[in-house]
């Protein structure tokens, strides 16, 4: 029971929240020239600061014969959604096929990690 004119601090979880959208996408191509060349033109962008090595906790790009599997995750304002959807889309511009996914989720501050 609160008492009158007695302020009461809301619950907290021990930090700050922040919303983080993790991508994922798996890309063929015709071989592995035009994978590299894809692979290139997304780490160009990477490089121009379209994803600040701040701000994304995690991206690799792993490629085994034509196929090149991606993953990032970045926080889940527009201009970093922006940024990684540009990514996907320079890496999807050459592909035969692929797949592409995004789900978000929740980062407790106080517990976070840079992670690579």
């Amino acid at each position: 029971m609160r008492e009158a004119g007695v302020a009461h601090a809301p619950a907290t979880t021990g930090g700050m929240q922040t919303d983080f959208i993790r991508y994922r996408g798996s890309y063929r191509y015709a071989d592995r020239g035009v994978l590299e060349r894809a692979m290139a033109r997304a780490h160009a962008e990477l490089d121009d600061g379209a994803l600040d090595d701040d701000s994304v906790h995690l991206h690799f790009f792993v490629a085994r014969d034509s196929t090149l599997t991606v993953s990032a995750t970045v926080p889940a304002g527009v201009d970093h959604r922006l940024a990684a959807a540009n990514i996907f889309l320079i890496l999807a511009q050459d592909a035969l096929d692929g797949t592409f996914g995004a789900d978000s989720y929740h980062m407790n501050h106080a517990v976070a990690a840079r992670s690579i």
